[in-house]
């Protein structure tokens, strides 16, 4: 967990690529699922080079996918390694509680984290999310998330984001 998967194509000759976080299970063999945001200009139309790009591709369309070194990785039981900006790998054990504060759909960057010690029993890590988002009803892997809270699985709290501070509305 914690690893990029890069996402790039040379369709037409268009020659792009990405970085995204897989939002599958670790234990899903065979395929991956991501969560990719499309920007869009005020008429609609996707703004940068690669959402316009994926609004063209089509079923059977290839990728070239490879993997980025990582910035994190949780070990299992309370144990993470942490890369350094010197390329060190820092180890921390014994961790009880993970707190995440998320914005957007910067979740899915947390959402294998969170899904795996959410659903592997015989981990004890505890979870708890604060996740803001700009429109409660578009917000990425909700359903997923009070999913995983209504099972008692992890803690959260939503806030839309207002442009008046004072409105911030809870869930």
């Amino acid at each position: 967990m914690g690893e990029y998967i890069q996402l790039a194509s040379d369709k037409d000759g268009f020659d792009a690529k990405r970085f995204y976080y897989p939002i599958s299970r670790v234990d899903d063999m065979g395929y991956f699922d991501l969560v990719c945001r499309i920007l869009k200009d005020e008429a609609g139309q996707p703004k940068g080079p690669f959402s316009k790009f994926l609004m063209q591709v089509k079923q059977n369309d290839k990728f070239r996918v490879t993997s980025k070194d990582y910035a994190y990785r949780y070990l299992g039981y309370g144990e993470f390694a942490f890369k350094t900006p010197d390329a060190k790998v820092e180890h921390v054990s014994g961790v009880d509680d993970v707190v995440l504060l998320v914005q957007n759909t910067n979740i899915s960057t947390f959402f294998q984290f969170v899904d795996t010690l959410a659903n592997f029993s015989p981990d004890t890590t505890s979870i708890y999310m604060l996740y803001q988002v700009d429109n409660l009803r578009k917000a990425a892997l909700m359903d997923e998330l009070h999913a995983l809270m209504d099972m008692g699985k992890i803690g959260l709290e939503c806030f839309e984001e207002q442009r008046d501070a004072a409105q911030t509305s809870v869930i």
